[in-house]
């Protein structure tokens, strides 16, 4: 296949070249994590994808996979899509819960619990990773997007309990799609070596839009 990407607009903005030997770990290729590796890939960020799950006829409305999809590895089905690009980027995946298992520069979380997303948090402290984490949370039609420098401080802010609905129980297409961009930015700047908001908060019913 041709490489399309090499060469394309966005080299003005982010010069693939400068993070070419960086690799992204998404935890997590659901509501959120497909939509991102979608993005990450267009922007020829190498990325590794973990998640355990199949795919399901629920999941059709605000992911990334269609109907004959249905029953295949969401990790599998994601890395043929990204194939389809047009990029020399390695992408790689694991069907598997994320456990470290390969080196990573950045963390993203696209779980869909806390119990999950402390669970990472005490691997990567365990296996002495000191990069930057990003989390990604969507419920209804809010969406929430955390940067922090290290596991220690990630682990330090996750609440004991959640709201009434987990992370991903109600939402909407849109607000995976909105959540994926901004974390792509947030990831994007770490990359080049900017500083990344600590909190960005998007309620898409109001259009009030909070960062910090």
């Amino acid at each position: 296949m041709e490489r399309i990407l090499n060469g394309m607009r966005h080299a003005e903005i982010h010069d693939p070249a400068t993070y070419a030997e960086k690799r992204i770990a998404v935890i997590g290729v659901g509501t959120i994590g497909s939509h991102l590796a979608h993005t990450l890939a267009r922007m020829q960020v190498p990325c590794t994808l973990y998640d355990d799950d199949d795919i399901e006829p629920h999941n059709l409305a605000t992911q990334t996979y269609g109907a004959n999809d249905i029953g295949r590895s969401k990790v599998n089905t994601v890395l043929d899509q990204l194939r389809t690009f047009g990029s020399d980027v390695e992408h790689r995946g694991f069907v598997a819960k994320y456990e470290m298992q390969e080196p990573a520069d950045i963390v993203v979380s696209a779980v869909d619990s806390l119990k999950a997303r402390a669970d990472i948090a005490k691997q990567l402290m365990a296996a002495g990773y000191v990069g930057p984490i990003v989390d990604g949370r969507v419920g209804r039609e809010q969406v929430e997007v955390y940067t922090f420098g290290d596991a220690t401080a990630w682990l330090a802010q996750l609440p004991e309990e959640g709201d009434e609905d987990p992370c991903g129980a109600r939402f909407t297409a849109y607000t995976a799609n909105v959540a994926a961009g901004l974390m792509a930015n947030n990831i994007k700047r770490l990359l080049m070596g900017q500083k990344a908001p600590g909190r960005i908060i998007y309620d898409a019913a109001s259009s009030i839009f909070i960062k910090e």
